[in-house]
Protein backbone atom coordinates (compact mmCIF):
# COMPACT_ATOMS: atom_id res chain seq x y z
CA UNK A 1 0.00 0.00 0.00
CA UNK A 2 0.82 3.46 -0.72
CA UNK A 3 0.74 6.23 2.29
CA UNK A 4 0.05 9.78 1.07
CA UNK A 5 1.55 11.64 3.76
CA UNK A 6 0.30 15.86 4.75
CA UNK A 7 1.80 16.97 7.63
CA UNK A 8 -0.65 20.30 7.51
CA UNK A 9 0.30 23.72 9.51
CA UNK A 10 -1.54 25.56 8.47
CA UNK A 11 -3.92 26.94 4.92
CA UNK A 12 -6.76 24.81 5.71
CA UNK A 13 -8.36 25.82 2.41
CA UNK A 14 -5.46 24.65 0.64
CA UNK A 15 -5.03 21.39 2.80
CA UNK A 16 -8.62 20.90 1.47
CA UNK A 17 -7.54 21.30 -2.14
CA UNK A 18 -4.78 18.97 -1.66
CA UNK A 19 -7.09 16.24 0.39
CA UNK A 20 -9.64 16.56 -3.03
CA UNK A 21 -6.81 16.04 -5.54
CA UNK A 22 -5.99 12.67 -3.84
CA UNK A 23 -9.35 11.46 -2.91
CA UNK A 24 -10.61 11.88 -6.10
CA UNK A 25 -8.50 9.24 -7.28
CA UNK A 26 -9.96 5.45 -7.49
CA UNK A 27 -6.36 3.32 -6.35
CA UNK A 28 -4.91 1.08 -3.34
CA UNK A 29 -3.30 3.96 -0.99
CA UNK A 30 -4.85 5.55 2.50
CA UNK A 31 -4.54 9.42 3.47
CA UNK A 32 -2.78 10.90 6.43
CA UNK A 33 -2.94 14.00 7.74
CA UNK A 34 -1.43 15.69 10.74
CA UNK A 35 -2.20 19.10 11.35
CA UNK A 36 -1.59 21.75 13.54
CA UNK A 37 -4.75 23.84 12.59
CA UNK A 38 -6.10 23.89 16.13
CA UNK A 39 -2.85 25.58 17.44
CA UNK A 40 -2.46 28.15 14.85
CA UNK A 41 -5.50 29.34 13.25
CA UNK A 42 -8.13 29.87 15.82
CA UNK A 43 -10.35 32.88 14.41
CA UNK A 44 -13.83 31.60 14.23
CA UNK A 45 -14.11 31.77 10.73
CA UNK A 46 -10.99 29.15 10.32
CA UNK A 47 -12.62 26.94 12.93
CA UNK A 48 -15.37 26.98 10.42
CA UNK A 49 -13.30 25.69 7.74
CA UNK A 50 -11.52 23.54 9.74
CA UNK A 51 -14.78 21.90 10.85
CA UNK A 52 -15.51 21.91 7.15
CA UNK A 53 -12.48 19.91 6.42
CA UNK A 54 -12.55 17.56 8.73
CA UNK A 55 -16.13 16.20 7.91
CA UNK A 56 -14.72 16.46 4.64
CA UNK A 57 -11.64 14.29 5.61
CA UNK A 58 -13.89 11.83 7.84
CA UNK A 59 -16.25 11.03 5.28
CA UNK A 60 -13.47 8.81 3.45
CA UNK A 61 -12.56 5.56 5.27
CA UNK A 62 -8.87 6.05 3.05
CA UNK A 63 -8.10 9.09 5.41
CA UNK A 64 -6.89 9.11 8.62
CA UNK A 65 -6.56 12.66 10.96
CA UNK A 66 -4.92 13.64 13.53
CA UNK A 67 -3.99 16.50 15.23
CA UNK A 68 -0.73 17.82 17.21
CA UNK A 69 -1.42 19.14 20.68
CA UNK A 70 1.63 21.38 20.35
CA UNK A 71 3.56 22.64 17.78
CA UNK A 72 6.65 20.65 16.85
CA UNK A 73 9.95 21.71 14.83
CA UNK A 74 9.20 21.20 11.17
CA UNK A 75 11.41 17.86 10.74
CA UNK A 76 10.08 16.03 13.83
CA UNK A 77 6.58 17.22 12.55
CA UNK A 78 7.43 15.05 9.19
CA UNK A 79 8.74 12.51 10.90
CA UNK A 80 5.86 11.72 13.58
CA UNK A 81 3.44 12.38 9.94
CA UNK A 82 5.18 9.32 8.64
CA UNK A 83 5.31 7.21 11.56
CA UNK A 84 1.82 7.37 11.75
CA UNK A 85 1.74 5.52 7.91
CA UNK A 86 0.89 2.05 7.76
CA UNK A 87 2.23 2.23 3.92
CA UNK A 88 5.08 0.41 2.59
CA UNK A 89 5.95 3.33 0.41
CA UNK A 90 5.60 6.61 2.07
CA UNK A 91 4.67 9.98 -0.39
CA UNK A 92 4.98 13.30 1.91
CA UNK A 93 2.83 16.05 0.45
CA UNK A 94 3.04 19.83 1.23
CA UNK A 95 -0.79 20.92 2.46
CA UNK A 96 0.02 23.42 0.00
CA UNK A 97 0.51 21.41 -2.92
CA UNK A 98 -2.03 18.93 -4.99
CA UNK A 99 -1.62 15.60 -6.88
CA UNK A 100 -2.40 15.57 -10.39
CA UNK A 101 -5.35 13.13 -11.48
CA UNK A 102 -4.09 9.63 -12.10
CA UNK A 103 -1.17 10.00 -10.56
CA UNK A 104 -1.59 7.42 -7.43
CA UNK A 105 -2.24 5.07 -10.05
CA UNK A 106 0.82 5.72 -11.71
CA UNK A 107 3.02 5.70 -8.48
CA UNK A 108 1.89 2.18 -7.85
CA UNK A 109 2.81 0.93 -11.48
CA UNK A 110 6.49 2.87 -10.96
CA UNK A 111 6.53 0.94 -7.58
CA UNK A 112 5.93 -2.27 -9.56
CA UNK A 113 7.95 -1.88 -12.39
CA UNK A 114 11.03 -1.24 -10.18
CA UNK A 115 10.59 -3.38 -6.77
CA UNK A 116 14.07 -3.10 -6.37
CA UNK A 117 14.11 0.71 -5.77
CA UNK A 118 13.88 2.64 -2.61
CA UNK A 119 13.85 6.20 -3.43
CA UNK A 120 11.42 7.12 -6.85
CA UNK A 121 12.21 11.50 -7.91
CA UNK A 122 9.67 12.16 -10.37
CA UNK A 123 8.56 15.84 -11.94
CA UNK A 124 5.79 18.90 -10.99
CA UNK A 125 4.06 21.48 -12.50
CA UNK A 126 4.61 24.44 -10.92
CA UNK A 127 1.82 26.97 -9.68
CA UNK A 128 1.15 29.85 -7.69
CA UNK A 129 -0.90 31.16 -4.88
CA UNK A 130 -4.31 30.61 -6.85
CA UNK A 131 -3.34 27.43 -8.12
CA UNK A 132 -2.39 28.93 -12.21
CA UNK A 133 0.26 27.04 -13.49
CA UNK A 134 3.59 29.46 -13.80
CA UNK A 135 6.24 26.49 -15.54
CA UNK A 136 6.90 22.86 -15.83
CA UNK A 137 9.78 21.56 -13.94
CA UNK A 138 12.83 20.48 -16.61
CA UNK A 139 12.95 16.92 -17.45
CA UNK A 140 16.43 15.23 -16.32
CA UNK A 141 18.85 14.42 -18.59
CA UNK A 142 19.24 11.19 -20.31
CA UNK A 143 21.81 9.55 -18.66
CA UNK A 144 20.12 9.43 -15.58
CA UNK A 145 16.37 8.72 -16.62
CA UNK A 146 15.19 5.48 -15.33
CA UNK A 147 18.58 4.13 -14.14
CA UNK A 148 19.19 3.00 -10.75
CA UNK A 149 21.82 4.91 -9.11
CA UNK A 150 23.43 5.07 -5.82
CA UNK A 151 26.57 6.03 -3.44
CA UNK A 152 29.44 8.37 -4.27
CA UNK A 153 27.78 8.09 -7.88
CA UNK A 154 24.89 9.62 -7.04
CA UNK A 155 26.04 12.01 -4.55
CA UNK A 156 28.87 13.34 -7.25
CA UNK A 157 25.47 13.85 -9.72
CA UNK A 158 23.49 15.85 -6.94
CA UNK A 159 26.51 18.07 -6.09
CA UNK A 160 27.03 19.01 -10.40
CA UNK A 161 23.15 19.23 -9.76
CA UNK A 162 22.46 16.80 -12.48
CA UNK A 163 19.96 14.33 -10.15
CA UNK A 164 18.24 16.72 -7.74
CA UNK A 165 15.43 14.60 -6.54
CA UNK A 166 13.44 18.25 -5.74
CA UNK A 167 11.43 18.78 -3.62
CA UNK A 168 9.49 16.37 -1.20
CA UNK A 169 6.74 16.75 -3.08
CA UNK A 170 8.46 15.25 -6.12
CA UNK A 171 9.31 11.69 -4.04
CA UNK A 172 8.22 8.54 -2.72
CA UNK A 173 9.75 6.57 -1.10
CA UNK A 174 10.36 2.81 1.20
CA UNK A 175 9.00 3.53 4.44
CA UNK A 176 11.65 0.92 5.50
CA UNK A 177 14.68 3.24 4.09
CA UNK A 178 13.29 6.17 5.84
CA UNK A 179 13.53 4.26 8.98
CA UNK A 180 17.21 3.34 8.11
CA UNK A 181 17.89 6.24 7.73
CA UNK A 182 16.56 7.71 10.58
CA UNK A 183 14.13 10.08 8.53
CA UNK A 184 14.21 13.80 8.41
CA UNK A 185 17.25 14.68 10.16
CA UNK A 186 17.59 18.40 12.34
CA UNK A 187 21.04 19.00 11.43
CA UNK A 188 19.81 21.27 8.82
CA UNK A 189 16.47 23.70 8.46
CA UNK A 190 16.60 25.10 5.14
CA UNK A 191 17.94 22.02 3.34
CA UNK A 192 17.08 18.81 5.87
CA UNK A 193 14.95 17.46 3.01
CA UNK A 194 18.00 17.42 0.61
CA UNK A 195 19.92 15.88 3.37
CA UNK A 196 17.68 13.25 3.71
CA UNK A 197 17.43 13.04 -0.31
CA UNK A 198 21.12 12.87 -0.08
CA UNK A 199 21.10 10.11 2.69
CA UNK A 200 18.73 8.20 0.84
CA UNK A 201 20.27 8.08 -2.77
CA UNK A 202 23.75 7.01 -0.37
CA UNK A 203 21.99 4.36 1.09
CA UNK A 204 19.67 2.71 -1.38
CA UNK A 205 18.80 2.50 -5.46
CA UNK A 206 17.35 5.36 -6.43
CA UNK A 207 15.59 6.18 -9.71
CA UNK A 208 14.42 9.40 -11.48
CA UNK A 209 10.93 9.56 -13.71
CA UNK A 210 10.54 12.24 -16.23
CA UNK A 211 6.92 12.30 -15.67
CA UNK A 212 4.64 15.20 -14.42
CA UNK A 213 2.63 13.94 -11.01
CA UNK A 214 1.85 16.67 -8.84
CA UNK A 215 1.52 20.54 -8.80
CA UNK A 216 4.04 22.19 -6.75
CA UNK A 217 2.68 25.59 -5.28
CA UNK A 218 4.89 28.81 -4.89
CA UNK A 219 4.34 31.84 -2.98
CA UNK A 220 5.33 34.22 -0.35
CA UNK A 221 3.52 32.62 2.95
CA UNK A 222 5.43 29.38 2.62
CA UNK A 223 7.52 28.05 5.62
CA UNK A 224 10.36 28.33 2.86
CA UNK A 225 10.21 32.07 1.95
CA UNK A 226 9.87 33.20 5.66
CA UNK A 227 13.53 32.07 6.68
CA UNK A 228 16.41 34.48 7.05
CA UNK A 229 18.48 34.57 3.58
CA UNK A 230 21.46 34.10 5.86
CA UNK A 231 20.50 31.40 7.34
CA UNK A 232 19.51 29.93 3.75
CA UNK A 233 23.04 30.11 2.92
CA UNK A 234 24.77 28.94 5.78
CA UNK A 235 22.66 26.05 5.80
CA UNK A 236 23.32 24.99 2.37
CA UNK A 237 27.61 26.18 2.67
CA UNK A 238 26.82 23.16 5.88
CA UNK A 239 25.08 20.41 3.35
CA UNK A 240 27.51 21.13 0.76
CA UNK A 241 30.35 20.15 3.11
CA UNK A 242 28.44 17.45 4.66
CA UNK A 243 28.01 15.63 1.15
CA UNK A 244 31.46 16.35 0.13
CA UNK A 245 32.69 14.42 3.06
CA UNK A 246 29.80 11.57 2.36
CA UNK A 247 31.42 11.22 -0.74
CA UNK A 248 34.82 11.06 1.19
CA UNK A 249 38.17 9.73 -1.54
CA UNK A 250 36.10 10.01 -4.71
CA UNK A 251 35.44 13.41 -4.65
CA UNK A 252 37.61 15.01 -7.47
CA UNK A 253 38.49 18.70 -7.94
CA UNK A 254 35.79 19.16 -10.17
CA UNK A 255 33.27 17.96 -7.64
CA UNK A 256 34.85 20.43 -5.06
CA UNK A 257 34.53 23.41 -7.59
CA UNK A 258 30.88 22.41 -8.30
CA UNK A 259 29.87 22.34 -4.60
CA UNK A 260 31.28 25.84 -4.88
CA UNK A 261 29.92 27.33 -7.33
CA UNK A 262 26.33 25.60 -6.34
CA UNK A 263 27.20 28.03 -3.17
CA UNK A 264 28.36 31.20 -4.91
CA UNK A 265 24.83 30.20 -7.47
CA UNK A 266 22.50 30.01 -4.39
CA UNK A 267 24.00 33.49 -2.93
CA UNK A 268 22.96 35.42 -6.24
CA UNK A 269 19.72 33.63 -6.50
CA UNK A 270 18.64 34.46 -2.58
CA UNK A 271 19.85 38.14 -3.82
CA UNK A 272 17.54 38.32 -6.72
CA UNK A 273 14.45 36.94 -5.08
CA UNK A 274 14.76 39.50 -2.06
CA UNK A 275 16.44 42.50 -2.76
CA UNK A 276 12.98 44.32 -3.86
CA UNK A 277 11.68 43.31 -0.04
CA UNK A 278 14.89 43.78 1.63
CA UNK A 279 17.45 45.59 0.49
CA UNK A 280 19.37 46.62 3.21
CA UNK A 281 19.85 42.67 4.38
CA UNK A 282 20.61 41.57 0.84
CA UNK A 283 23.32 44.47 0.62
CA UNK A 284 24.89 43.33 3.84
CA UNK A 285 24.63 39.44 2.80
CA UNK A 286 26.44 40.32 -0.51
CA UNK A 287 28.83 42.55 1.86
CA UNK A 288 29.70 39.32 3.95
CA UNK A 289 30.08 36.45 1.75
CA UNK A 290 31.78 38.37 -1.54
CA UNK A 291 34.73 36.54 -0.91
CA UNK A 292 33.12 33.25 -1.85
CA UNK A 293 33.55 34.38 -5.28
CA UNK A 294 37.64 34.73 -4.70
CA UNK A 295 37.38 31.04 -6.24
CA UNK A 296 39.04 29.58 -9.21
CA UNK A 297 37.76 29.33 -12.91
CA UNK A 298 36.03 26.01 -12.40
CA UNK A 299 33.91 26.83 -9.52
CA UNK A 300 32.70 30.29 -11.30
CA UNK A 301 31.86 28.30 -14.76
CA UNK A 302 29.94 25.94 -12.54
CA UNK A 303 27.81 28.76 -11.01
CA UNK A 304 27.73 30.76 -14.60
CA UNK A 305 25.93 27.02 -16.08
CA UNK A 306 23.34 27.25 -13.08
CA UNK A 307 22.53 30.72 -14.11
CA UNK A 308 21.96 30.22 -17.26
CA UNK A 309 20.04 27.43 -17.29
CA UNK A 310 17.99 29.35 -14.00
CA UNK A 311 17.89 32.53 -17.00
CA UNK A 312 17.12 30.48 -19.88
CA UNK A 313 15.30 27.41 -19.31
CA UNK A 314 13.81 28.64 -15.70
CA UNK A 315 16.06 25.85 -13.78
CA UNK A 316 18.96 25.28 -12.33
CA UNK A 317 19.52 21.72 -13.25
CA UNK A 318 22.89 21.10 -15.31
CA UNK A 319 23.60 18.77 -18.15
Amino acid sequence: MLSICIPAYKHVSLTYDAAKSILQQDADFELIVLDDFYLVERTHKNLFAIDELKTYLHSDKRVKCFSNEKLLPIQVNWNKTVSLANGRYIKLLGADDRVLPGSIGRILQMINDKPSVAFHGHLANVIDASGLLIRQQRFYGSDFVNKEIMGAEALKAKIRQQVRFKEPACNFYLKNAWEKIGGYDSKFRFTFDIYFNAKMMSAFKSTLWNEYLVELRRHQASDGAQLPASLALADLQSLVSELLSMIGDEASLFDKAAAHGLIQYRLIELVAQRMKFLPLDMCQLIAKNIGLFASNPIALYYMAKLLINRGILGDVQQH
